[in-house]
């Protein structure tokens, strides 16, 4: 028998939803990553033959007819490499000696080719506007929009090549598949999935500690759970790389079926505003609402429900968030995201402690090491700056900074059928302000050791109802100052996810 000083003493323990949320700004980061959408391409097949026949540039010059025939069998066949070895040849030659439309074309092809889409699309829009008529350059010209994410563009100039007559049947079905990836631009991008749990101290039970007056052992509850989440987007273009973006994130646990609805939990947030994007970045401006709930182990007022099915509204925050990812060479993208935001929770005392001002910062970058093995690494900082400085006359010791660092890898394994695995691991140091009793009932500051560890694995070829089960094991731990904060927890649980 003992004295437990963790009810009473300060800060209050982080609710699941709350830790959630910390990761929230990252879940799109984590799911272009996912995606591949930070991957290079396949790499060319390298060519063999016969040894190669060298011609220099001043053989060329002597023959413009046989190096306009070049450089146009180079752009129709867009090969970089000779494109690049022809075209300041062939810029040498006199004015009168030069096809203007050839010679824009291929300054245009060869931008593109090297990814610098602001020169290719200058070069592109001011020949095909001197010949509006060339489907050809229609189409290229297209095609680089699109590319350049400039998706109401592409569309209008595809639209009218699809109207010319005769067009042969490999060309319309070019601006088909064109047409049809912009459209699923601008499309609803939902996914979806459920999980079913198995989970340990789903109470939050600190690990056995003592105190001068005796020890503590809080019994851990294990339950049956099902966990959920949905995420939505809808990109609207407006003009050029402008575009009006909404983004929806929920997810949470439900205990119902095992008679633990108390130690239920979500959290849900909605963002709409703008997005810059281009061929090699995107830069996100997004206002957001953000609203946890849980069940009525937050609520002290409250009689324990254990068969509940909706969970109670525990608090809301409103805030801003800002995203900027670039692709920094063929095998690099990072990626950077600030958000702040003002929180305020119903039940009267987490208001007291934590309504407050929320920052979050986060930096990440990521490497392909190979086209289906990706390798990411990033550092987070956070903090909660408390409305109520103080609380009984002490400095209120709920307001926080933390400091994290998180790496992760994710590969798919064609030897073993396109085998997903997925290990993701973090440490996060948080320091509390102020001071708090800890277990020989003296005041002095908190500091918080957490780590997590997951690991994933999904089988594509595996699908139950359209959907790919995964399997994801996940440990938490924390080791503070104070024995009563200490925390240890391991899930296991099977997913089903499923893209629409």
């Amino acid at each position: 028998m003992g004295v437990s000083v963790g009810a009473a003493a300060e800060p209050l323990p982080q609710t699941a939803a709350e830790q959630a949320g910390e990761s929230l700004q990252q879940q799109p980061w984590l799911q272009s990553l996912e995606a591949g959408g930070a991957g290079e391409k396949q790499p060319a097949p390298e060519r063999k033959g016969a040894a190669p026949v060298v011609v220099r540039n001043q053989d060329l010059r002597e023959h413009p007819e046989l190096l306009a025939a070049m450089l146009r069998q180079a752009v129709d066949a867009r090969h970089e490499p000779l494109l690049g070895a022809l075209l300041p040849a062939y810029l040498t030659l006199p004015q009168e000696q030069q096809d203007a439309k050839l010679r824009q074309h291929a300054q245009a092809e060869l931008a593109r080719l090297r990814g610098d889409y602001p020169t290719a699309t200058a070069h592109y829009q001011a020949v095909q506007r001197q010949y509006p008529d060339d489907v050809r350059l229609q189409l290229d010209t297209a095609a680089t929009l699109a590319e350049d994410r400039q998706w109401r563009e592409a569309e209008a100039l595809f639209a009218q090549a699809a109207q010319t007559p005769e067009l042969p049947d490999t060309v319309a079905e070019n601006i088909r598949l064109y047409r049809n990836g912009i459209r699923q631009n601008a499309q609803w991008q939902v996914q979806g999935g459920v999980q079913l749990s198995y989970d340990k101290n789903i109470n939050d039970a600190p690990q056995a500690y003592c105190t001068p007056l005796g020890c503590v052992r809080e019994r851990q509850e294990n339950a049956w759970g099902l966990r959920y989440r949905v995420y939505a987007e809808k990109n609207t273009p407006i003009r050029g790389h402008h575009n009006l973006l909404f983004r929806m994130n929920a997810s949470g646990t439900t205990y119902y079926l095992s008679q633990r609805s108390a130690y239920d939990y979500a959290l849900a947030r909605a963002s709409l505003g703008y997005r810059f994007q281009d061929a090699r970045q995107s830069l996100e401006i997004l206002p957001f609402y953000q609203a946890q709930f849980s069940g009525s182990r937050q609520f002290p007022d409250k009689a324990p429900r254990q068969k509940r099915v909706l969970p109670y509204v525990l608090g809301h925050a409103v805030g801003v968030q800002a995203a900027f990812e670039r692709q920094l060479a063929p095998k690099w993208t990072g990626f950077v995201s600030l958000e702040g935001m003002r929180q305020d929770f119903r039940e009267a005392e987490r208001a007291r402690h934590q309504n407050g001002t929320v920052w979050n910062a986060f930096a990440s970058l990521s490497y392909r090491i190979r086209p289906q093995h990706l390798l990411f690494a990033g550092y987070g900082w956070g903090s909660l700056q408390p409305g109520n400085g103080t609380v009984g006359g002490r400095a209120n010791s709920s307001g926080y900074v933390r400091h994290s660092v998180q790496a992760g890898w994710l590969a798919q394994w064609t030897a073993l059928g396109n085998l997903n695995t997925e290990i993701r691991g973090q440490y996060t140091q948080r320091r509390y302000r102020g001071s708090a009793l800890d277990t020989a009932f003296l005041r002095r500051p908190q500091r918080n050791n957490e780590r997590s560890l997951t690991v994933a694995l999904s089988y594509p070829k595996w699908r139950v109802w359209g959907a790919v089960p995964k399997l994801v094991w996940q440990e938490n731990r924390i080791d503070s100052t104070h024995d009563w904060a200490d925390r240890r927890q391991r899930n296991v649980w099977l997913e089903w996810e499923k893209r629409f």
